[in-house]
């Protein structure tokens, strides 16, 4: 059945990842290249911990969504200047040297970018990562997919995966490899994500025996793209698709993104003008607490601190502002003393924390 490309439009990360995730489980031809861009994200690898790798109280402040994908990896940051892209093919005949050499040939045989591959899988320019890639394989198909970075806004790109917790949280899930990083626009002014696009399919077909008719440098600023890549409405094909609604349901829920966060610790800290208050969150699977260990000065009541450590754990909540936040207020309020100070200690954790929420 040859070799297709088809670029995803109008979708969010939600909906290009349930469709990725359609074409892989159903795939339509021997070998589909698939390319979307969409508005701002965040991209988890599957067994990655969002209170490790990304900044979400920022993230939530700009406005962007937090999703996970099934593939391994790092995490990744989207956004409109950013082309993505996915291999998809029979696992029998995958490579993922071949569909890395392709990406590099469209940049360095299509667009004249002296671009090269390293041994990660990754897309350098003089030094610097403007491709990353993750990889799956499962049942009979495989996939390479990745980002491409065009003009990415790069500060919200550091800002939204530096987290805050970085250095402190121990977690047994994937730590991401932080790399430099370029747009290819910073030496490359002219290219847009529609002609990277378009050179990277060109390869492809290329490549792969199909029409080497696509030129990369076709398809103008409007938008418009060469006819052999053939476009696909997200929210159309979705609304067509039931097994696209129902992936597109799980992906984009709580359980799925938050949910398979591995086990980790979290300690906290903080000095205040009347003492110094330590608190250490270990979290199961999915960030439910456990066990707290909690610090607290010598002017709190005798047992204070267990009491909170054991409604904390009791409660079944999970490591985010507004459970915990509920349950220090409920023991405030129990004390009937030290109210300045215990909201002391609420106000600092409801900036230090954060609430599940995928965008």
């Amino acid at each position: 059945m040859g070799s297709r490309v088809l670029h995803l439009r109008g979708g969010s990360i939600f909906s290009n990842l349930a469709i990725e995730e359609y074409f892989f489980r159903h795939l339509p031809c021997e070998r589909l290249l698939l390319l979307y861009s969409n508005p701002s994200a965040v991209v988890l690898g599957r067994n990655q911990n969002p209170w490790k790798e990304c900044n979400i109280a920022r993230m939530t402040a700009d406005r962007t969504s937090l999703a996970r994908r099934n593939s391994g990896g790092g995490t990744v940051f989207h956004d409109p200047g950013n082309l993505n892209f996915s291999f998809i093919s029979p696992a029998a005949v995958f490579s993922k040297h071949t569909t890395t050499a392709i990406l590099a040939s469209a940049l360095t045989d299509g667009l004249g970018i002296p671009a090269r591959a390293n041994d990660r899988f990754d897309v350098l320019l003089h030094g610097k990562k403007i491709s990353g890639a993750a990889f799956r394989i499962a049942g009979k198909n495989a996939y390479h997919h990745g980002t491409m970075l065009v003009h990415s806004d790069l500060d919200r790109l550091q800002d939204s995966i530096t987290s805050p917790n970085l250095a402190a949280i121990k977690s047994k899930g994937t730590e991401s490899v932080r790399s430099k990083v370029c747009n290819l626009r910073e030496l490359y002014p002219e290219l847009t994500v529609d002609s990277v696009a378009s050179a990277v399919a060109q390869a492809f077909l290329k490549h792969d025996g199909g029409s080497e008719n696509i030129s990369p440098n076709s398809a103008p600023s409007g938008g418009d793209v060469p006819p052999k890549i053939e476009q696909l409405n997200c929210d159309e094909f979705i609304a067509s698709n039931e097994w696209t609604r129902k992936e597109l349901t799980r992906i984009k829920s709580v359980d799925w993104v938050f949910g398979e966060t591995p086990p980790f610790s979290l300690p906290l800290g903080r000095t205040f003008p009347w003492g110094d208050v330590r608190l250490e969150f270990h979290a199961a699977k999915g960030g439910v607490i456990q066990k707290v260990d909690v610090e607290l000065p010598a002017r709190f009541p005798r047992g204070l601190a267990a009491k909170i450590a054991d409604a904390l754990a009791q409660a079944g909540a999970v490591c985010e502002r507004k459970s915990v936040v509920a349950v220090l207020a409920a023991q405030r309020r129990a004390v009937g003393s030290h109210f300045e100070e215990l909201y002391d200690i609420e106000d600092w954790l409801d900036g230090a924390l954060f609430d599940r929420t995928v965008g």
